[in-house]
């Protein structure tokens, strides 16, 4: 007999990933990032609750691995609803951590999105609005955008702030796009400290 349950794997992280420009690529902080962004999917144990309102235990895991890393001041956005409701929105977490990098005060922001175990909110990714733009997507980056803006104000701290964006599948649009956003619109912390990592795109996408 097959009992459910979360299958644990490890991976390796430091904060040394982020001593060097986002710009290169580097394969070990893809790996921990997809460790991360697997860890983001609601868990076996909440999923006996898959239909109930409120909190079930759904960031369980990526509350772990966030305490294992070090990342503190750990937010939850839309883990806590009922997972057959539609809409345009996504579930995502932020986490912080700040230490001396290259000689230098560095905070580390974490921004995880879910792109799992979210039920409902799958619809999302084909609702394309009155004006045909891709609202499904489109609108959930401009609210994670202005969450994180947020985020960084109350953080509030001097240095460098390196950002660590994730996603898997429908997050993993949502984590490119939100990069360019933040590219854009937030210069003063520059692409080089932009680090995003996606997995699963679907193919479709690129059409």
């Amino acid at each position: 007999m097959y009992k459910r349950q979360d299958i644990e794997h490890e991976y390796y992280y430091s904060d040394s990933f982020f001593a060097h420009s986002s710009i290169q690529y580097d394969h070990q902080l893809a790996l921990a990032t997809l460790g991360m962004v697997t860890a983001a999917f609601n868990t076996w144990a909440s999923d006996a609750k898959y239909w109930a309102n409120g909190n079930v235990g759904r960031e369980d895991s990526l509350d772990a691995a966030y305490t294992k890393l070090g990342f503190g001041d750990v937010k939850y956005r839309y883990y806590d609803v009922d997972v057959g409701k539609a809409g345009d929105f996504v579930g995502w977490s932020t986490a912080r951590k700040t230490i001396t990098l290259n000689g230098k005060r560095t905070t580390i922001v974490a921004l995880i999105l879910r792109g799992g175990g979210y039920g409902g909110e799958w619809a999302s990714n084909f609702h394309t609005g009155d004006t045909s733009a891709h609202t499904g997507f489109v609108t959930p980056v401009a609210a994670v955008f202005a969450s994180l803006k947020a985020y960084l104000a109350r953080a509030g701290q001097g240095g460098t702030f390196k950002l660590w964006l994730g996603g898997y599948s429908r997050g993993s649009i949502i984590a490119n796009l939100l990069a360019a956003k933040i590219a854009r619109e937030l210069p003063q912390l520059g692409r080089e400290n932009i680090y995003a990592y996606g997995f699963a795109v679907p193919a479709a996408l690129t059409a």
